[in-house]
């Protein structure tokens, strides 16, 4: 069995900066207008400042669309789009027409909180506690680096905070399918430590049956992560903010299930024909001997 193991660990120690994607309301006149504050080049500024093509998804837009995975809101994000069909660790994103790789790098920036992950596969995840996306398009290399050319993926986490908080969440489905995933959050020390930790779990047979090994190793999936944060503020002008995280997935690879062309020999004025099997009613049958693992 393969296991792609995704890390990721980093202490922040600096002057408090907002740099925070919360929303704010100006009521004028009876006439509520929703501010959107991004951090698209590495500051705070209100997304209609911003001289950029940015999609922000604030935590209310992630609460109502169900946001979870990356393609949840991909798919809610004009001109840009992902495939994800080959493998579980190997997601390519188009933005603007800019293709990403298979096994290379990513054609975008992807941050997390402040935190460039270099590693794509970091990318196709469950994604908890969050709080902004921000999906910015057009080339952003002067700011991100050399893998930004296409844009830059910008994820906003919650932080912890005085207040004690929880939240789970469980569902089940048909293909002994089932997801799971908890948070809790309060103060360790009022006003000074406070401590978040989540987790999350998703699991599914798939949806087809490989008849040769008798078992469902078609497009299974199970995976889980892991994630913890300690911020300690120990004067207004320090804080140092320290986050984790633990992954694992074990789901299948990518699989063929080929149709064929079959030569007829016909005779006559025609000559020879070809007759093409439909592939909207071809038979998915799988019988590999060999379970795709990744």
């Amino acid at each position: 069995m393969n296991r792609l193991t995704l890390t990721a660990f980093a202490i922040f120690v600096g002057l408090p900066i907002a740099i925070t994607g919360m929303p704010s309301l100006i009521i004028a006149d009876d006439i509520v207008i929703e501010e959107i504050v991004v951090t698209a080049r590495q500051r705070s500024e209100l997304l209609q400042d911003v001289p950029a093509s940015i999609t922000a998804f604030t935590e209310s837009d992630i609460k109502s669309a169900g946001i979870m995975r990356a393609e949840d809101f991909i798919n809610l994000t004009p001109g840009v789009s992902i495939v994800d069909a080959a493998e579980v660790g190997d997601t390519q994103v188009s933005i603007r027409g800019i293709n990403g790789t298979r096994d290379g790098e990513a054609n975008f920036a992807f941050i997390i909180d402040g935190v460039l992950m270099t590693n794509p596969s970091a990318f196709n995840r469950e994604f908890s506690d969050l709080q902004q996306i921000e999906v910015l398009k057009g080339p952003q290399s002067a700011v991100y680096g050399r893998s930004a050319a296409a844009g830059a993926i910008i994820v906003t986490t919650k932080k912890p905070g005085n207040e004690f908080e929880t939240d789970f969440t469980f569902s089940g489905a048909n293909h002994s399918s089932g997801f799971a995933s908890g948070m809790a959050s309060g103060a360790l020390i009022q006003d000074k430590l406070f401590g978040r930790f989540s987790f999350d779990y998703r699991t599914t047979d798939g949806f087809y049956h490989n008849d040769f090994l008798d078992k469902d190793a078609v497009d299974d999936f199970e995976g889980f992560n892991l994630n913890g944060r300690l911020l300690w503020e120990p004067s207004d002008r320090t804080s140092v903010d320290t986050r984790f995280r633990y992954g694992e997935v074990d789901a299948a690879a990518i699989t063929f299930n080929a149709s064929f062309a079959l030569p007829l020999f016909a005779g006559g004025v025609a000559g020879p024909q070809t007759i093409f099997e439909d592939a909207n009613t071809h038979p998915f049958v799988f019988q590999g001997n060999v379970d795709p693992q990744n």
